[in-house]
């Protein structure tokens, strides 16, 4: 991955720059004689040279910042508030301490991975553990936190499951309401559906704004903003599932008088505000039964279908903004 960096010393608010790489116009696999001198076009890319940077130094209190940026266009910068080096006899030996920055913040969501990443299993980091995640990396990084695709999976789940995760992330899984939650944190994501039918056409409806709450709010849902081709199933005030929250089979907290929509659906999710009519709870069910057919308990998305003609395939991602 392409990064450009600058390293700059720094005594008080003077600050004078020691390196750049920008564009790889400069050759860095140098031998001694030209790091002790010093090489490049201060212009552009170039080391200062490691008498030269001795001499500034000069025994003086100075910091030391690396300036970085990756191919992707983020920046990150760490800063070190001690910094020494010694002079050739001593082979320039580095003394380095006192550390702040952003450069050690590790990937919390797939658009913060490296530019160029290919899709697959990454690691991600939030609320301080580390999970592992599918990362579509296509259109800089989507966050898949859920996909059906050949029913290896049951995800007519309780409370506890829905909660923690389950599934297999090469595979089909759902990432966990708690996971969810804390990429989230408050940011701006939209979410999108992807979607592919029996007779693999494809379609696909996204939200501009996605956001959950904790488990103490029953993870109360906020989506709006639609585009895309499936067709909108939360707009119309009886398909609604916006400032909704998540039920199961085993947590009943939608307003259907007739029982509960998580057990009548056979899938875990956020129910529409009011009932369609005394059979049917929603207009999408992602998390439902996985088979070829037309029954309101399999994977649907009727504004699509104009049915409850079942889909091969549903993946839903989201992406910060």
């Amino acid at each position: 991955m392409p990064v450009k960096s600058h390293l700059l010393i720094t005594e008080q608010i003077e600050r004078q720059v020691i390196q750049r790489r920008l564009d790889g116009s400069e050759d860095f696999y140098r031998d001694w004689a030209d790091y002790k001198k010093g090489f490049g076009n201060v212009s552009g890319e170039y080391w200062l040279g490691n008498d030269n940077i001795f001499n500034i130094l000069n025994g003086k209190s100075y910091s030391f910042r690396f300036d970085l940026e990756r191919g992707s266009g983020e920046r990150g910068y760490a800063q070190y508030e001690t910094f020494k080096i010694a002079d050739e006899s001593e082979d320039y030996r580095l003394t380095l301490a006192g550390y702040t920055g952003t450069a050690d913040q590790e990937p919390t969501d797939c658009s913060k991975m490296p530019m160029g990443s290919i899709n697959g299993v990454y690691k991600i980091f939030t609320n301080n553990r580390c999970i592992n995640v599918y990362c579509d990396m296509i259109d800089n990084g989507w966050t898949v936190i859920q996909r059906r695709q050949d029913g290896s999976v049951d995800f007519y789940r309780d409370w506890l499951d829905y909660k923690k995760g389950f599934g297999n992330v090469s595979g089909e899984y759902w990432l966990g309401n708690d996971n969810i939650f804390n990429i989230l944190n408050g940011k701006s994501y939209s979410l999108r559906f992807d979607l592919e039918n029996w007779s693999d056409e494809r379609s696909y409806a996204q939200y501009e704004t996605f956001n959950i709450a904790d488990e103490s709010e029953e993870y109360n849902l906020t989506l709006a903003g639609y585009k895309g081709t499936a067709g909108d199933a939360v707009v119309d005030p009886t398909t609604e599932i916006s400032g909704q929250l998540f039920s199961t089979s085993d947590s009943d907290n939608d307003n259907w008088s007739g029982g509960n929509c998580a057990n009548f659906n056979k899938a875990g999710w956020w129910y529409a505000k009011e009932s369609m009519d005394e059979y049917y709870c929603t207009w999408v069910n992602p998390n439902g039964m996985y088979y070829d057919g037309y029954q309101e308990e399999n994977v649907y998305w009727h504004p699509w279908t104009n049915s409850f003609e079942s889909m091969k395939s549903v993946t839903m991602k989201i992406k910060h903004f």
